[in-house]
C-alpha cells in the first residue's frame, strides 16, 4: 500500500482503479492469510511500520535504477551492499557463523534461492510493471508460505486463511490480466520516466 502511495506522490503514478482495488483486496486477504496476531508491543509496531518504510524507499530507488542498468548489476550491488551490512554486524555483535558443511551449504542455498534469484526476479518485475503494481503483485508472498506450509510442514488451514489466500490470488490474478500491465505498455511506460 504504502508504495503504491508514494509512488504516486513522488513519481506523480497516479494508481488506476484497477490497481487501486486490487490493493485495497490484495491487503485485506494478506492480513487474514497472516492470522490472528498478537498484542505485540508498540516498540514492535513501529519497528514493523519504519522497515515497511524502508522497503518502500528501497523499491522506489529500485525502480529507477534498474531503469538505467540491468538486473544483473543491480542484483550485484545490492548483494555486496547487504554482504558487507552483515560482514559488519557480526564483527559489532556476538554473531556465529555455520560450523560445518551443512551450516553453510544451507546458508548457501538459502542466500541463493531466496536471496538473488528472487531479487533477480523482482528487479525484473519492477522494470517492466512498475514499483506500485510489482508491491501488488509481491503480496502473493503469504499465499506462498502458506502453500509450503501446508505441504511441507503439515499446518492446518483454515477457512479464513484459505478465504485471504483466494483475495490475494484474485486481485493479482485481476492486475496481471488488466490491459495497463502489458508488458509492453507498461514497460514503454516506465522507461520513458
Amino acid at each position: 500500500m504504502l508504495v503504491v502511495i508514494a509512488s504516486w506522490l513522488v513519481f506523480r503514478h497516479r494508481p488506476s482503479r484497477t490497481t487501486t482495488l486490487c490493493l485495497a483486496v490484495a491487503v485485506l486477504g494478506a492480513v487474514l492469510t497472516a492470522g490472528q496476531v498478537g498484542a505485540g508491543s508498540a516498540a514492535g509496531v513501529v519497528f514493523m511500520f519504519a522497515a515497511a518504510c524502508w522497503y518502500t524507499g528501497y523499491i522506489l530507488v529500485s525502480s529507477k535504477v534498474v531503469q538505467k542498468v540491468d538486473s544483473f548489476t543491480s542484483i550485484t550491488v545490492v548483494m555486496f551492499g547487504a554482504s558487507a551490512a552483515h560482514i559488519l554486524i557480526l564483527a559489532l555483535t556476538n554473531s556465529h557463523l555455520p560450523s560445518d558443511g551443512k551450516g553453510w551449504l544451507a546458508t548457501l542455498g538459502a542466500a541463493f534461492f531466496s536471496t538473488v534469484i528472487a531479487m533477480g526476479f523482482f528487479f525484473a518485475g519492477v522494470r517492466i510493471v512498475g514499483p506500485g503494481e510489482a508491491a501488488v503483485l509481491s503480496t502473493i508472498e503469504p499465499v506462498v508460505s502458506i502453500v509450503v506450509g501446508v505441504t511441507a510442514l503439515h499446518e492446518s488451514l483454515g477457512i479464513v486463511r484459505v478465504t485471504g489466500a483466494a483475495m490475494v490470488l484474485a486481485s493479482v490474478a485481476v492486475l496481471a490480466r488488466s490491459a495497463g500491465m502489458s508488458g509492453d505498455d507498461a514497460g514503454q511506460r516506465y522507461s520513458e520516466r
